[in-house]
């Protein structure tokens, strides 16, 4: 009888973890030699001698599964062969580099048990090949069929692979009953990953062909990675004081999954818990210190050195740059001090379809025209949510609302594309008011950006016929054409703004550019940023930041540039890949409305701290921050906007404070798990922190 062999090949190859590739020490085994050096010979028993390389053989019995023996070098050729041979000596393909010396199940022919490969030090991964996986014609699976498990430390099976033979042609010569045609290609198996330690891994033949046995060479030995090692990054190193700043990790080394345990210190040498999140938004209202604490999948422990979050409230804290998307129906914060771009209102949230121009109304809300379906939506300017449709779809024949405006009366002015108007809505409720311009007035035809001037009247693109028209401000009456038809090369103008010098800065689309007028006469001064300076691709729309920049919305360049007030000259790009067809820009909404006059603007802010503890079941306590006595109103929302739980309504003096809310809605039943929001609005701000309940 002859035996027909199966060679296997082991490779243990590099951890590849989940944040950052590391390569862990491997040693080859090549059964050509000992670990010495000395050439193996045939029939040589192989068990311990090569633990220098961390790893052992041995023969399971397979009935019993207890050791019977040691596994036993062959050499192709030699009498006791591993290879069948079947018209002539049946070797492995050169290309597969397995060399002539292998190792066996056992000198006798047919299989002799199971192979045991044991580590003196869990691996990560193991993957090989099992050469000569074949049949003859009339067989089929399982005809050879092979089963490779791991094992952890406690003998445990953690994964399995089962290869089943490749039917082939009928080969007479070969004389095993059911065995394949010779030579055959190598199937391959992987095992490790996911947190898997394995500490050994059996190969046990599980098929019905006879005859059938082991070879098995270039096995490599793979360590345990170096110990887990992270570091900590925020988002910025200066913020303004209650900005979100995001806290990231970078793990090496160590074997993924990993967990993290985010910290901060509350005193010198104080930390407290903030949550385990790979990253971690953090509100700091005083320069912070924050760290983060890593588990790997073995235990191992690593605790990154701190990170410090300066603030500061100077004059660039008065409020964001927040910018619509109208390909994507979005909104994205950018942080002046921090530099920090982020997604406040994700695609989509609350119907948002066709985002067009956006602005903060006097309660800090952000208010958002929603072009494709006639409204205008509200969200919570601290953490996106969707609050309502302020503006209910088509209320007073609203027809592809586009610009936004918030009057010196609080209420808030839109201009309706479609009918050629500017309408009005309370500024506290959204209900309808009446046409502030009516349709075509003063020869209105597709308004655009509107904005009211330094002179409390009301500034309006006419974009259809190249103009920007002026309105009363108290009664909307035409008061003519402010900058004409044309004038300076005007061609399809859009968003316009009153800049710090008080002229009128307007954006053209067709240029490219942004076109500068005199905010007294409308005389035409100068073309300000020149047709595509510095990319520009379809101005549409523009505002001025507290940090001395003009920031103009590149819709066609997925940019909003920058430039000089004072020169024009480009400044540089926030290009993110965030911005998805960037439209309008604003500056406001975290404590400031810029539209709003001085006495209605709020120069301090609500903080809220994050939950603790987050997750949370079935309590937590939410902490804040009032910046003055006022009037407070905490209450509990939905992922959709809509109230859970009323959990305060008081006057409490300025300071921090703290409510705790048990899980429980306004009716005492349990909220069911998921992710709410934690409100806070006083005295015309608002602030809020998300919490999750898990049940």
């Amino acid at each position: 009888m002859f035996l027909k062999p199966i060679a296997i090949r082991i490779l243990l190859p590099a951890l590849a973890s989940a944040l950052s590739a590391v390569t862990a020490p491997a040693q080859v085994i090549d059964f050509e030699t000992l670990p010495g050096g000395a050439p193996t010979t045939d029939q040589q028993a192989i068990a311990n001698q090569y633990a220098p390389y961390g790893v052992t053989f041995e023969l399971l019995d397979r009935t019993t599964h207890l050791p019977t023996g040691s596994p036993r070098i062959a050499k192709s050729g030699a009498p006791q062969t591993a290879f069948e041979g079947c018209v002539a000596a049946d070797t492995p393909h050169a290309y597969l580099g397995l060399g002539e010396s292998f190792l066996t199940d056992g000198t006798a022919l047919g299989i002799q048990g199971d192979l045991r490969v044991s580590y003196v030090a869990p691996v990560v991964f193991a993957s090989g090949m099992i050469l000569d996986v074949d049949c003859r014609g009339n067989g089929g699976p399982p005809c050879e069929q092979w089963t490779i498990t791991a094992l952890d430390g406690a003998g445990v099976v953690v994964q399995t692979v089962v290869l089943d033979a490749i039917a082939g042609a009928p080969n007479p010569g070969c004389l095993s009953p059911e065995a394949g045609p010779g030579d055959a290609d190598a199937l391959s198996w992987t095992l490790g990953g996911g947190g898997v330690l394995i500490s050994a891994i059996e190969i046990r033949y599980t098929g019905t062909a006879t005859n059938v046995g082991l070879a098995f060479d270039n096995f490599s030995v793979a360590s345990l990675p170096e110990p887990v090692a992270v570091t900590a990054s925020a988002g910025a190193d200066t913020a303004c004081a209650g900005e979100p700043v995001v806290l990231s990790p970078t793990a090496s080394f160590g074997f993924a999954p990993y967990a993290f345990l985010w910290q901060e210190e509350l005193a010198p040498g104080v930390w407290s818990n903030l949550g385990s999140g790979t990253k971690q938004v953090v509100r700091p209202v005083t320069t912070t210190r924050y760290r983060v604490i890593i588990t790997d999948a073995t235990g191992g422990t690593a605790t990154s050195a701190p990170v410090t979050v300066a603030t500061t409230t100077g004059t660039p804290c008065a409020a964001d740059l927040l910018v619509s998307c109208n390909t994507a129906d979005e909104v994205i914060r950018y942080g002046f001090v921090s530099g920090q771009v982020a997604a406040l209102v994700v695609p989509g949230s609350g119907g948002l379809d066709g985002a067009s121009d956006l602005v903060c109304d006097s309660d800090g809300h952000l208010l958002v025209c929603s072009q494709n379906n006639d409204s205008v939506r509200r969200y919570d300017v601290a953490s996106g949510a969707f609050l309502d449709a302020f503006v209910a779809p088509g209320s007073g024949g609203l027809n592809v609302p586009v610009g936004l405006a918030i009057g010196a009366d609080g209420h808030l002015y839109v201009a309706s594309n479609a009918t050629n108007s500017v309408l009005r809505y309370d500024g506290a409720t959204g209900a309808f008011l009446g046409a502030f311009v009516t349709g075509g007035s003063g020869g209105l035809s597709g308004p655009t950006g509107i904005a009211f001037g330094p002179d409390g009247h009301l500034y309006v693109s006419s974009h259809d016929n190249d103009r920007v028209l002026r309105y009363d401000g108290a009664t909307g009456a035409s008061l003519g054409a402010f900058v004409a038809a044309g004038a300076g090369g005007l061609d399809a103008p859009r968003g316009l703004a009153f800049g710090p010098d008080g002229h009128l800065y307007v954006a053209e689309e067709v240029h490219d550019s942004v076109s500068r007028y005199d905010g007294t006469t409308g005389a035409f001064i100068d073309v300000f940023v020149p047709a595509g300076a510095g990319g520009l691709d379809r101005a549409n729309d523009v505002a001025f930041g507290p940090d001395g920049l003009l920031y103009v919305a590149s819709f066609n360049g997925n940019e909003v540039l920058a430039f000089d007030v004072a020169t024009g000259g480009f400044a540089g790009s926030l290009a993110s890949g965030l911005l998805d067809g960037p439209a309008w820009v604003t500056v406001g909404c975290r404590s400031a409305v810029s539209d709003v006059p001085a006495s209605r603007v709020t120069t301090a802010a609500i903080v809220v701290e994050p939950g603790t503890p987050n997750p949370f079941n079935p309590r937590t306590m939410v902490a804040f921050t009032l910046p003055e006595a006022v009037t407070v109103r905490v209450s509990v929302l939905d992922a959709a906007g809509r109230q859970v739980a009323a959990l305060l309504q008081q006057a409490l003096e300025a300071g921090r404070h703290a409510v705790e809310w048990d899980g429980l809605d306004d009716a005492g039943r349990a909220a069911p798990s998921g992710v709410y929001l934690v409100r806070v609005e006083g005295g015309g701000t608002a602030a809020a922190t998300k919490v999750a309940l898990l049940r």
